[in-house]
Formats: structure tokens, sequence, C-alpha cells
């Protein structure tokens, strides 16, 4: 399905191995190094168009699927198709450093999966700024109920820290259905009704078992396309999860700054200085209906 990209947001076009190797440049890697990654990459990706987004000043390529099953036939193609390169640069840069070679190549292979291709890309994204003299552990057995798996095991002499990592995009979707009758009617500006924050912790609490924070630090790191209410997302975070199995929740992207939801202050330190985050309201709203 090919969405047009309006014209006035394309400034220019390329091709991945140029966009590459500029993501290369800004993070100091050789240009040897730059090919070696693209290499790395599935043919459907390394073939994918770029370009120029003139509005937010980023290099996008297009690599997903839209959202089609829209009311009044609608199709929803932009941020969730057109991504931006330096984020697939990023996620190929720490896949590599940081996997070993069997699982590097699942990573690849889930990679290419068009409507799982950005829920893998996500994965990568909470190890961007650890330091390397901290052991990673990725997708980890025994941490959860049954033969469940945990995205990433963090270890060093003074902290172990576990997580699953999820990349939410119902709350968008709901958000979309309700909102797509009134602008295709002509609405200037409708405003939709709070998320439940209970999708974001979907499957969550079976990935990890009860745990004292002092011993392991355990949680999620979540990725949602929208701002989440405030109250209702804290509300749940301390009066629905598990104390014992979630002991903190970050909404974030690939900047550095982040909501996080923590169950005392000392939790939140650590996690602060070990995943180099700053607090953010970023991620979070008050404001709907």
């Amino acid at each position: 399905m090919k969405v047009q990209i309006p014209k006035e947001l394309v400034g220019d076009r390329s091709n991945m191995h140029d966009a590459f190797v500029r993501c290369g440049s800004e993070q100091g890697d050789s240009k040897e190094y730059t090919t070696e990654l693209l290499r790395l990459l599935p043919q459907d990706l390394m073939q994918a168009p770029v370009w120029f987004d003139k509005f937010t000043r980023l290099w996008r390529y297009e690599y997903g699927i839209p959202f089609d099953r829209m009311p009044e036939g609608s199709i929803v193609s932009g941020t969730n198709v057109h991504l931006p390169v330096c984020e697939l640069y990023a996620s190929m840069r720490i896949a590599d450093k940081r996997l070993n070679r069997e699982q590097l190549l699942g990573f690849l292979e889930r990679l290419s999966i068009k409507d799982k291709h950005y829920e893998v890309l996500v994965e990568m994204r909470p190890i961007k700024d650890i330091r390397e003299t901290l052991k990673v552990y990725y997708e980890i057995l025994g941490k959860g109920v049954g033969n469940t798996t945990c995205d990433w095991h963090i270890k060093g002499s003074l902290i172990n820290i576990v997580f699953d990592v999820k990349n939410r995009t119902k709350s968008l979707v709901d958000h979309m259905e309700e909102i797509i009758p009134d602008l295709n009617r002509g609405a200037a500006s409708v405003i939709p009704s709070a998320p439940n924050p209970e999708d974001l912790f979907k499957s969550v609490e079976n990935k990890l078992k009860k745990m004292c924070y002092l011993l392991q630090i355990q949680g999620a790191w979540i990725h949602s396309d929208i701002k989440e209410h405030e109250d209702s997302l804290t509300l749940y975070f301390n009066k629905t999860l598990n104390h014992k199995k979630v002991h903190f929740a970050i909404l974030s992207d690939w900047k550095n700054d982040a909501y996080i939801l923590a169950r005392n202050w000392f939790i939140k330190l650590i996690l602060k200085k070990v995943f180099h985050l700053v607090e953010s309201k970023r991620f979070v709203t008050r404001e709907f209906a």
C-alpha cells in the first residue's frame, strides 16, 4: 500500500548508503565500520526509499505498514512508516556491539518484518547510553512466568536491572478511530478520550517474578506513539501493578529525556544514572476529554 508523502515535506532524496555514512560520521564511526553495518541490513531495508523531512530536519526511510483499518476507509501513514535513519543506525550499532552472533542474526531477521520492524528497533534503545563496563544480556529466560523471556538484564558490581521493552501503538489507533470522523467533517481540532494505561503494561507482570528491589530492580521501558494521561498512568502504576514485580516504568524515545515512574527515589536515582536519563513530562499530559 503506497501513500504519497506531501511534496511540501520532501527536501531531497537519498539512499540508505549515504544516509548511513552521515549517521556514522555524526557518531564518530569510521566509514569502514559504517559500511559494515550497512551490509548487515536485510536487502529490503537496504533498498528502502530515503528522503529528507524539511519539517523535522531528519532523514527518513520508508519501511512499515500504514494503519489501514480506520473509520471511513482512512489510512494513517506518518512517522509509523517514515522512520528516522539515525534511529535505525543507532539500533544496528547497539545490536552489533552488544549481541552475540546468533542473537544478531535473529534480530536482523525480525527487523526485516515490516509490521514488527519498529518494535524490534526500539528493543535496542535502552542500551544506547549504557557504559561498556556494564554487562548486558539479551532475551533472558527464567525471570518471569513459565518460559517467558525478558528483553534485557544489566549487571555490574552494584547494578542488577531486569526489564522488558514495549512498543505500544494501541492508544494511537484508538485515538485515530475516535477523531478521524470529526476531522473528515472539517473539525479544526478534536480532543480524544484519555488512553487506558492498562494497554501499556499488557503482559509485563508475566515477564517478572516477585523480587526485592534491593536485590534486583525490574520493570518496563515503554515507547508510546501518543502522550499518556499522567494522572491515570500514575494511579495505575501505584494502585494496580504488582509492587513486588514492577519496580519502575520508563516512557521514552531515542532522546535522553524520559518520564520515570518508580517505587521510591532510590530506584529512580539508579535508573537515571545507569541509562543517562533526564526527567521530563514530554510523554504525558492532562489534556484529554
